[in-house]
């Protein structure tokens, strides 16, 4: 990250980034291999089974576990901003405040990781951020919001309207001229990929858009100094250094080339036709080691290392015998 940050200074640019992160909290007890149960109400004493986007009430009956993560956050010195209730059942959103330093922005997210889970245990719940733990509810993502500043704290994306300028258009061209080559590190793990399904709150191209939560780079209603660019592709299990590193070398490749992306999506990007996205493991893999971008800024060394890795974790989940796998094929082959 530090050396895709140095590309940048030597353009006279800083990335200016923001994380949000999304997460379960889920009763602690739970059998071996099945889904965890949902927590108990504190309220009720009941299990929560239903959840409502930005809920009041669902802060209320946690108000207690998010007011000692905004403490612990603010002891740390580590910006947590908002804290919102997500559409499931106890499924939360923590979004950290923005920081004109991207490790420093990661740090942040690493950290602020930590504190949730530590305090989830002192509340004898427990916090998870694997990224599709329920089938039939969405996923947990972790989205990053950046802007560029020049070396006079200019925001490079602002323009004379809310459709920003036209390094905003390059830079977002950028990003996705690396999207599928990127997809290992937006969704390194064999869960990541079942978060990835139509009308899941989770985007399944690489479309982009103004103020559209289904695209995967989303531009967000603002103008001048906040206008930026909201990523919204990965789990919440990428590793944020990864990620915005993927994210800014993207950034820096579309600003360097000037290249145009096609037209922002209008409506539901669902619907839209798209098959460059690798939606699977194995093809995130597959275009990983095809890349042609990333190897410029990660290193061919990294790229190979980051590589066998995945392969070994790869091969060594494909070894596992499933439980439904003796439902679906023992008596039927």
């Amino acid at each position: 990250l530090q050396s895709v940050c140095k590309k940048l200074s030597e353009f006279g640019w800083h990335a200016m980034i923001a994380v949000e992160i999304e997460f379960y909290l889920v009763d602690p007890k739970r059998k071996h291999g099945q889904p965890p149960l949902p927590v108990l109400s504190r309220l009720t004493g009941e299990r929560e089974s239903e959840g409502q986007l930005y809920s009041l009430s669902s802060l209320d009956t946690h108000e207690l576990f998010l007011k000692d993560i905004s403490e612990a956050a603010n002891s740390q010195n580590i910006p947590a901003d908002t804290a919102l209730a997500e559409l499931a059942p106890g499924q939360f959103e923590v979004n950290l405040h923005h920081v004109p330093d991207a490790v420093l922005a990661c740090d942040h997210a690493v950290l602020l990781k930590r504190i949730i889970r530590s305090i989830a245990q002192n509340h004898q719940v427990e916090a998870i951020f694997m990224p599709k733990p329920y089938p039939d509810q969405p996923g947990n993502g972790m989205h990053i919001h950046l802007s560029l500043l020049d070396k006079k704290g200019y925001n490079i994306f602002q323009g004379s309207d809310t459709s920003g300028s036209t390094e905003l258009r390059h830079a977002v061209e950028g990003i996705r001229s690396v999207m599928a080559e990127s997809m290992l590190i937006c969704a390194p793990h064999a869960n990541s990929y079942h978060r990835f399904q139509s009308g899941s709150y989770a985007p399944v191209n690489m479309s982009w858009g103004y103020n559209n939560r289904t695209v995967s780079i989303r531009i967000p209603a603002n103008s001048g100094p906040d206008m930026r660019i909201e990523h919204r592709l990965a789990g919440a299990d990428a590793n944020p250094y990864l990620l915005v590193s993927a994210l800014l070398a993207g950034l820096n490749h579309g600003l360097i080339t000037k290249i145009e992306p096609p037209a922002p999506v209008e409506g539901n990007a669902y619907l839209q036709a798209d098959t460059k996205l690798p939606l699977t493991w194995e093809k995130a893999k597959s275009h990983f080691d095809q890349a042609k971008i990333l190897p410029e800024y990660f290193g061919k060394e990294f790229c190979q290392l980051f590589s066998n890795l995945k392969l070994g974790e790869q091969t060594r989940f494909m070894s596992t015998i499933v439980p439904h796998e003796y439902d679906w094929y023992l008596k039927t082959v």
